[in-house]
């Protein structure tokens, strides 16, 4: 057995990383609490980054279906500092509590053929008992298959970075139309009928959701997965929205797919959430995650969750001493919660052009107006100063009618910075401004104020318009 996991091992050195199939687990035994198991294991899927003789390896783990281990037949194990040790137990934990689903961790310690290799996270992995284990009906785990961008980054030579920031390919580990769906279980699924139909259900939703024929509200459980996002982000676990290590659960009863935490590295760099690549850039999945933001930056959210996870902290603190320094991380959090507090209240959402009279009819304010942000942005209106102030309409707008939602057409909310600025023009009329009168009032760009917020939130704030840079049609 060793010998197999030692020439996987060689695979991957010489190709930068290893990609794995059902035909390289091994058959293993693993004794825990007094008990023997009979598994069948490989090393797991990825860079060949660490394993260098004196690194903790990891491992993928599977048993027989009437022989769980710790009620798992699906584990991984993983060094802990990879995913920031303690950390990730308690952003699992976090998930769970929120009741979105998640692949939670124990800690061992690892003997490999007599060889003592250091204390390990055992971490649960996608099997029927996962969704059952947390109340959940049971069900398909689907997942966009990494094993194109695996292969990508082979072809880098196990450069990564390299691999993901090509201009040419355009392969990202956010770039969910270039990847094939792909379930856990096929087996198994096969031999039942049910889950069979489940199964070409969730590939097929996912697959129109890659051709965009659905919405996000109309494939994903939007609570669920805006509750997840947010989570993510308070955590700095910016590692579990990649396609990389993004799973779903698919919910027959409601037909909808529920996010999976797993691997979000929470912590350990600054993982902020990218929220256009996460939310797909669709409306309603960003107002649900706004609102989700708002929840858990409440200083009461993280008081009980550190009341509630404080002290199996502690224990497991105590346990990991030997190997790692773990700070607890609720001042982190608390950071992190200003931090996101201050993205939901940007200093300059959006910026304004003002449109030259020569270039405009007699009798109109034209203004050019376009979001800088990730996250939709509401004009809630137009301060003249002198107590002169004109709510937004969407009837203003005259061109990039694409750039504006029209979920909410009684209001005018510009939809996310993409790669360049998308400008909508609007052209507002004076008696609207200066009622029947308007031709004694010399109008400058300097005194006008847009008024914003990003959509959903309560502040907001107020940005000059600027004079003279007018793309002119």
């Amino acid at each position: 057995m060793y010998n197999q996991i030692l020439a996987q091992r060689q695979e991957a050195l010489d190709s930068g990383v290893f990609i794995g199939g059902d035909a390289d687990f091994v058959p293993a035994d693993i004794t825990l609490d007094g008990e023997t198991v009979r598994v069948h294991m490989r090393l797991q899927q990825g860079p060949a980054s660490h394993l260098s003789p004196d690194d903790k390896w990891n491992f993928e783990i599977r048993t027989d279906e009437d022989q769980p281990l710790l009620n798992m037949t699906r584990a991984q194990l993983i060094d802990p500092a990879d995913n920031n040790w303690l950390h990730e137990w308690a952003y699992q934990q976090t998930l769970i509590k929120a009741g979105i689903l998640a692949t939670p961790i124990t800690f061992v310690e690892l003997m490999l053929n007599g060889d003592n290799r250091g204390i390990y996270a055992l971490q649960t992995g996608f099997d029927a008992n996962l969704p059952t284990s947390q109340g959940k009906e049971p069900g398909i785990i689907v997942e966009f298959d990494p094993t194109l961008i695996w292969q990508n980054i082979a072809y880098f030579d196990g450069d990564s970075k390299a691999a993901l920031a090509d201009p040419v390919t355009n392969l990202s580990d956010s770039g969910i139309q270039f990847l094939e769906v792909d379930t856990f279980r096929d087996a198994a699924i096969a031999r039942d009928d049910n889950l069979s139909s489940q199964k070409e259900e969730a590939i097929e939703k996912l697959r129109a959701f890659q051709r965009g024929e659905l919405t996000a509200a109309e494939l994903f459980d939007l609570d669920a997965y805006a509750q997840f996002l947010a989570l993510s982000d308070l955590w700095g676990a910016s590692d579990a929205t990649s396609l990389l290590n993004l799973r779903f659960f698919y919910n027959a009863e409601t037909g909808l797919l529920e996010p999976i935490g797993f691997n979000g590295n929470p912590q350990l760099e600054n993982g902020r959430v990218d929220m256009a690549a996460a939310t797909f850039n669709d409306p309603d999945l960003q107002t649900a995650t706004i609102q989700a933001l708002q929840a858990v930056t409440d200083p009461a959210y993280l008081a009980d969750l550190e009341a509630s996870l404080a002290n199996d902290w502690e224990t497991w603190q105590r346990t990991l001493s030997a190997e790692a320094n773990i700070t607890p991380p609720w001042s982190n959090l608390a950071q992190q919660q200003a931090n996101i507090q201050r993205s939901l209240q940007p200093q300059q959402p959006i910026f304004t052009n003002f449109i030259a009279a020569e270039n405009t009819p007699t009798g109109v304010l034209q203004l050019e107006i376009g979001s800088v942000v990730n996250l939709p942005v509401e004009i809630i209106g137009l301060d003249f100063g002198n107590d002169t102030y004109l709510n937004a309409q969407s009837g203003w707008v005259i061109s990039g009618p694409e750039n504006v939602w029209e979920t909410m057409p009684d209001s005018l909310i510009l939809k996310p910075f993409t790669d360049n600025m998308a400008l909508v023009r609007l052209e507002i009329p004076l008696t609207d401004i200066y009622g029947a009168n308007p031709n004694d009032v010399t109008l400058n760009a300097n005194d006008i104020l847009i008024e914003s917020r990003i959509i959903g939130t309560d502040g907001s704030t107020k940005t000059a318009v600027r004079p003279g840079f007018s793309t002119n049609e």
